[in-house]
């Protein structure tokens, strides 16, 4: 039997943060510790061989001023949008903060040429997809499409904004396939999902995803498996234990012919203690498991191809 890992990337930047900024994201959060956090990333992958998938907010990775002049205006005649840029129009304006725009990462994550890496999208400002505004998710659609052009993107993959999974027979307006899918922590009450997520990291009987057989469109991809990251209370959790935690879903994926989703964002390797650490001894007892012929790692859309391409 052989598993199957995907490593996936949320590359939002401040666009993921954009209604929980604080001073600290003004300070650390600059293009220079980005691409850093972004060349460590790609500098471990290469030394195993393995692909991930990046997932990019457009407007994180276009041209600032192209944003500014051409795309600003009709995302502020959105109600939705006008809201949720508030923090982006307070800061960029007052400090003019590069950051806030890094098109060099796309040209990064492909100078690895010994890599299979895919670029996909995160959706276009980072908006999440749960608003009953349909207009607002056409326009991110919309730059979406435009942001496909300008990078010359191809991907049928997707990963939601925040991981909220809603409208999705909106996906097909721009040729989207697969998605990646959310961890399945389902609660009511305030702060327990939180509290589940964090003693869930404690679980070494944490168990892969089965490939999906009821095929449907859009396809979800297995999304369980989130890279601890290390700030916070979450620097409780030892590092030896986050990495038994990964060895022991490995295992049941190589068991059972399951498939496990090892999914991160690059900016929490700026304020992650020992970030890259944790990353590196995941990805050395992964490579051990593959090199054995027991495992094989894919990105989600290799793994759409390899399973469904005659489905679809």
């Amino acid at each position: 039997m052989m598993g199957t890992c995907i490593i996936s990337f949320d590359c939002e930047g401040k666009w993921g943060l954009m209604d929980n900024l604080n001073s600290y994201h003004d300070v650390h959060f600059t293009s220079e510790n980005i691409n850093k956090a972004y060349k460590g990333i790609l500098d471990a992958l290469q030394e195993k061989n393995f692909a991930a998938t990046f997932a990019f907010v457009g407007a994180f990775t276009m041209n600032g001023d192209y944003v500014r002049e051409e795309w600003l205006p009709r995302l502020l005649n959105s109600e939705p949008h006008q809201s949720w840029l508030k923090n982006f129009l307070n800061r960029e304006n007052v400090s003019n903060d590069s950051s806030w725009f890094c098109p060099e990462l796309i040209s990064l994550v492909r100078s690895y040429e010994n890599n299979r890496h895919e670029i996909c999208s995160h959706g276009f400002t980072h908006l999440p997809w749960d608003t009953k505004n349909i207009e607002a998710l056409l326009l991110e659609i919309d730059g979406i499409l435009e942001w496909y052009r300008i990078h010359s993107v191809s991907s049928n993959t997707f990963i939601f904004p925040r991981n909220i999974i809603q409208n999705k027979e909106l996906l097909a307006k721009f040729e989207i396939l697969a998605y990646r899918n959310k961890a399945s922590y389902k609660s009511s009450i305030p702060g327990l999902k939180r509290l589940k997520q964090l003693f869930d990291e404690f679980n070494l009987n944490i168990k892969s995803s089965p490939v999906v057989t009821n095929l449907q469109t859009p396809l979800p991809i297995p999304g369980e498996i989130f890279l601890n990251w290390r700030s916070g209370i979450r620097r409780i959790i030892p590092i030896n234990v986050t990495i038994r935690r990964f060895e022991s879903v490995l295992d049941h994926a190589i068991e059972n012919n399951g498939v496990v989703n090892l999914w991160s964002h690059p900016h929490n390797f700026i304020s992650g203690d020992r970030q890259h650490e944790l990353f590196h001894s995941c990805l050395d007892v992964l490579n051990k498991k593959v090199k054995s012929g027991d495992m094989q790692t894919l990105t989600q859309e290799e793994y759409v191809k390899k399973n469904y391409s005659e489905s679809f």
